[in-house]
């Protein structure tokens, strides 16, 4: 009786091309070949992800590496992977992403299974397709065509531990901050531009509670009513 429900559920999973899901992460099969998704993942708005596969036995690491920019704000990608052909078996599948603005630092997103009904395997797994959604909430930090009187300096120093210095332009100083971004889009301090045309600001890596924030990269940006100038610094430990 037990391998008859055991074999009944298999045939159940295989002949609707098996859909084995953990939350966003989940396979398709279709024959020998397996597609893997991971949709929704909260990302660096300006991802570019290389899709790398490593299988051991049965075992798949699929590794989402960053390659693209850093920008100050996030998004939601559906990212999938296509291998084979795979040989007859179950298989598990563990999801890994690694981001731009830390490459050394790999974050564990999640597991699932699988199982091939009949196989043909090969002596490397083949990557067949890779896909990356684009981005659904998009803000591009692409300087805009602006005034050559407008000006956002470069922080000094850059990287810095203890205080930067930054320094601005204006021809209008109605509505005009100076923002600081955390590298997942966040904002961490605001700035007033206080009615000056040329203004310096300092920032000693505290957010608007006053806390020290970590070692990282952050994002300044001059806004006002017309226009961002977004420019990179470097906060270290």
């Amino acid at each position: 009786m037990k391998k008859s429900i055991t074999l009944f559920i298999f045939l159940f999973l295989f002949a609707n091309l098996l859909l084995a899901q953990t939350d966003n992460i989940y396979v398709e099969v279709n024959g020998n070949n397996a597609t893997i998704w991971q949709t929704n993942a909260e990302r660096n708005c300006c991802a570019l992800y290389r899709m790398d596969v490593e299988m051991e036995n049965n075992e798949i690491s699929w590794y989402q590496i960053d390659t693209g920019d850093a920008c100050y704000c996030i998004c939601h990608f559906d990212l999938s992977v296509t291998i084979g052909p795979l040989e007859s078996g179950e298989y598990n599948v563990d999801v890994f992403s690694t981001e731009i603005t830390y490459p050394d630092d790999t974050t564990f997103q999640g597991s699932t299974s699988f199982i091939i009904g009949e196989g043909n395997f090969k002596d490397d797994v083949n990557i067949i397709s890779q896909y990356q959604s684009e981005c659904y909430n998009y803000l591009s930090i692409k300087d805009p065509v602006i005034n050559h009187d407008d000006l956002l300096l470069q922080n000094y120093p850059n990287p810095f531990n203890n205080k930067t210095t930054i320094m601005y332009s204006v021809n209008k100083t109605e509505n005009v901050e100076l923002i600081i971004y955390n590298c997942v889009g966040q904002i961490v301090r605001k700035f007033k531009c206080n009615n000056l045309t040329n203004g310096i600001i300092e920032w000693d890596g505290t957010n608007k509670l006053g806390k020290r924030v970590g070692p990282g990269l952050y994002f300044y940006c001059l806004s006002t009513p017309e226009y961002r100038i977004t420019k990179k610094m470097q906060l270290t430990k």
